[in-house]
């Protein structure tokens, strides 16, 4: 069985397709990988030490990728903007940018602020091995040093995630 990178794909699936809504992509995650959203979840609160869900790190992508339209493109309004990410509105637009950038859109224009771009890839990550237990630090490990991100990768993954949480 060749090894593919399914975490980093999925990752790519999430940018590319940004400006979709999450059903879309979830169903498209689905689709490539054959994981749910639980289970992808799972991998991103790792990635992140509890901190993301797979719908949080979608929502902060798609900031990200708003905020950086707002400084590349100056001269568009930033209702347009907001409604072709997917914001009901611009205040829900705004809401969202403080919530996760802690400034406005209009802050981020004027100010010509560059967001750090937080995208999530296998080989920048390493666990804090005191979150996690020795056989699940081991099998991220093996997957860094080898940059891959198999299936049998993931579902081990998956269940040392899944044996924690159930002693927890």
């Amino acid at each position: 069985m060749d090894k593919v990178n399914i975490f980093d794909k999925v990752m790519n699936i999430i940018d590319e397709n940004i400006r979709k809504n999450f059903t879309e992509i979830k169903e498209e995650i689905y689709a490539v990988s054959g994981y749910s959203e639980m289970q992808f979840t799972k991998a991103i609160s790792i990635f992140s030490n509890g901190v993301d869900t797979l719908r949080t790190y979608f929502k902060k992508r798609k900031a990200y990728f708003a905020a950086k339209e707002l400084v590349d493109y100056p001269e568009k309004p930033i209702a347009e903007i907001a409604l072709e990410y997917g914001y009901a509105d611009q205040p829900k637009f705004t809401n969202e940018m403080k919530r996760y950038y802690k400034h406005t859109p209009k802050d981020i224009r004027t100010n010509q602020i560059r967001l750090e771009d937080n995208r999530f890839r296998l080989s920048n990550f390493k666990a804090p091995s005191e979150t996690i237990g020795k056989r699940l630090q081991d099998a991220i490990d093996g997957m860094i040093n080898e940059n891959t991100f198999s299936e049998d990768d993931y579902s081990r993954i998956i269940h040392e995630t899944s044996e924690r949480c159930e002693k927890l």
